[in-house]
């Protein structure tokens, strides 16, 4: 993103969240790494709205680490810098925290907004409240990173340590499901801006889809849920096969697909051996 772009978005968050009605909130601005510009560096220092923190290392789960050891009030919630916090959010996500003292956190529906176009995260958040979260975590994530408000006295910093590389927040969700109840508000309170340069078709977020439901399945977790877990771990290991024999990687593609059959979920997929030895992929002429 170009330096003025970011500098009026990262302003804007701060702003978004200096303005929250009702509320009285304090922006805590964590700057991470040595690759900033320092203009706009000493502009947040000197921003007497916000409390300016700095960590060395390069990382984003890091910087959120950092940032919620630096809590001191009752609640806490997180916002990207090119994201934003929509009117009353905070308002709304402490008043049902407040009104349901049994849940740990609360999350709010909010905006995915793409090409000039708004659309909601989640089509019925209201049902939510309905089910166990673990359970309807499996089939939608609810949790982005400016979706949540957090009881400080119940989610520790703890959870933030050991983040997973990707998936971060669904990662987050699922340690939170396991343990505290939730609260969930169909109101909209966020806008995730989404870039064109996304990661979720990279290689790295796939293999990092595998690493994420690969801890996942470490934890103590009933039968079910562990069951629909390990079809979501075979079918990422077959995603990545795939994705390498089109790229024609057969040693890589062959590996991942024998991670994939090496369950009773993977057997699924065991038919889909034969396009290893398709005289194409083998270099044969099939008419001799």
């Amino acid at each position: 993103m170009a330096l003025l772009e970011r500098r009026q978005s990262l302003l804007k968050a701060v702003n978004c969240i200096a303005s929250q009605e009702g509320v009285h909130a304090i922006p805590v601005v964590v700057v991470n790494g040595n690759r900033f510009d320092e203009q706009l560096n000493e502009e947040l220092r000197g921003d007497a709205r916000i409390r300016y923190l700095y960590c060395n290392e390069p990382s984003a789960p890091e910087a959120q680490l950092v940032g919620r050891r630096a809590v001191s009030t009752p609640y806490f919630a997180f916002l990207d810098d090119d994201d934003e916090l929509l009117p009353g959010a905070l308002l709304r996500r402490i008043e049902a925290l407040e009104k349901y003292p049994e849940a740990a956190f609360a999350v709010e529906n909010g905006y995915r907004h793409q090409r000039g176009q708004d659309e909601a995260v989640i089509d019925d958040m209201e049902q939510l409240n309905d089910r166990p979260p673990l359970e309807s975590l499996l089939e939608t994530n609810w949790m982005a990173s400016c979706s949540g408000l957090f009881r400080t006295v119940s989610v520790g910093e703890q959870f933030f340590q050991n983040p997973a590389p990707y998936m971060e927040w669904t990662y987050l969700a699922f340690r939170l499901s396991l343990v505290f109840e939730a609260r969930f508000l169909s109101s909209f309170g966020y806008r995730i801006n989404v870039t064109e340069n996304s990661v979720s078709s990279s290689e790295s977020y796939l293999e990092g889809v595998v690493d994420v439901l690969t801890r996942m399945l470490e934890f103590d977790i009933p039968h079910g849920i562990a069951k629909t877990l390990r079809q979501k771990r075979v079918a990422a290991l077959h995603n990545l096969s795939v994705r390498h024999l089109d790229q024609g990687d057969l040693r890589r593609a062959w590996r991942y697909h024998l991670r994939s059959v090496a369950s009773l979920e993977g057997l699924r997929y065991l038919g889909y051996s034969r396009q290893f030895f398709l005289p194409s992929r083998l270099g044969v002429d099939a008419d001799r």
